[in-house]
């Protein structure tokens, strides 16, 4: 570089021996040497764009990639690249874009198909992330006759989490197992392959994945949530409430834990505690307080104590006004009270926020009011 100063190629030498040894401000350095010198060459950008990524410089890095796709429009890499950033950044539409193109130019690659898949996935498309993540699985079977990949572990793993967010749970399981023979002491694996089997009432082997992924990780609140529902199916009540609070001790901001741990407590009439507990989260959660005021007034038509019941609905009502669920409960207990007029009132405006499935239902509860 002394005896040529103006050889992009040396200078590109220079960067990436700096690189090797994890000297990433002398490798951005050179790099930016070299691309200066030769702005044709898009792989200086390339580099220096992935230099500037690792550095955590993530705006320079768009802009070196960006530059290479200026000089080379059909390098599926650096759209690859670049649209890996924008995932990162959570622009998710211009990262499918990306990855789009990068495959579109560049060719067929399961990893990118990964990363599309997740993209599209976080956008709420389901279903083309689930085709984006098969045909990742097809590409890399066909290269390797097998799927002994730790990346494609992720993908199964990942693809088996949207099948059984679909309910598909036969494609659940299928995915899930496959991941698991790759990587067996995966949690999130183990721990899915709990829920899918759970969704099919094998609690018994349900049981056994929760066990595994818990024996992984002692510490997941959401693992002990679902073990605790596991029990309730197994109609283990002591367990299920113990179940409830380890979930709620390890994450006591989660007001999903409150609400399990309430409803396992009336179920084992233990009703004094879930009001308490309830109670508590309303001054806590103020924008879930709608929800626990509801559960509150469940808790009270339970005992078929109608007045208590009512006042609860009636705020959560206050709470959130456009709840057809709650006007509903809230209608009811004034039937029992024989408050016939405000019940009507509320079935009416229940019937303005009702889906249309439940519209015959809020109709009939009208003309039973006398309206």
């Amino acid at each position: 570089v002394e005896l040529s100063p103006y050889n992009a190629d040396y200078h590109e030498n220079l960067g990436m021996a700096y690189y090797s040894r994890n000297d990433l401000e002398g490798a951005i350095n050179e790099m930016r040497k070299a691309a200066t010198l030769d702005g044709r060459n898009s792989e200086y950008q390339k580099n220096l764009g992935l230099m500037f990524e690792q550095s955590g410089h993530l705006d320079q890095s768009v802009k070196a990639y960006k530059r290479a796709l200026e000089t080379n429009p059909r390098d599926g890499v650096a759209h690859a690249l670049l649209g890996r950033i924008y995932f990162h950044q959570n622009l998710y539409n211009m990262a499918v874009l990306e990855f789009q193109k990068a495959l579109e130019v560049g060719g067929d690659e399961a990893a990118t198909y990964i990363l599309l898949a997740r993209s599209l996935s976080a956008m709420g498309r389901v279903p083309d992330a689930v085709l984006a993540y098969k045909k990742a699985i097809a590409l890399q079977s066909s290269v390797s006759r097998g799927y002994g990949s730790n990346v494609m572990a992720g993908a199964f793993s990942e693809l088996g989490g949207l099948e059984l967010e679909s309910g598909d749970m036969a494609a659940a399981k299928e995915y899930l197992h496959a991941a698991e023979n790759i990587t067996p002491d995966d949690t999130r694996v183990l721990h899915g392959l709990g829920l899918a089997y759970m969704a099919e009432d094998n609690t018994r082997k349900a049981l056994d994945y929760f066990t595994k992924a818990l024996v992984r990780e002692p510490q997941n609140d959401m693992i002990f949530a679902d073990l605790a529902r596991l029990y309730e199916m197994r109609k283990a009540l002591p367990l299920a409430i113990q179940s409830a609070r380890k979930a709620l001790e390890l994450a006591s901001q989660k007001p999903e834990h409150i609400a399990l741990l309430a409803h396992l407590l009336v179920k084992d009439n233990n009703f004094e505690e879930a009001q308490v507990l309830l109670r508590n989260a309303v001054g806590k959660f103020p924008y879930h307080a709608h929800y626990f005021l509801w559960l509150e007034g469940n808790i009270y038509a339970d005992e078929k104590n109608w007045q208590d019941a009512a006042a609860s609905y009636a705020d959560a009502v206050k709470e959130a006004p456009e709840n057809w669920g709650y006007r509903r409960d809230y209608a009811l207990m004034l039937e029992h009270l024989k408050q016939k007029q405000e019940a009507a009132y509320q079935y009416k405006t229940a019937l303005k926020y009702a889906p249309p499935e439940e519209e015959e239902k809020l109709k009939a509860a009208l003309k039973r009011v006398g309206k």
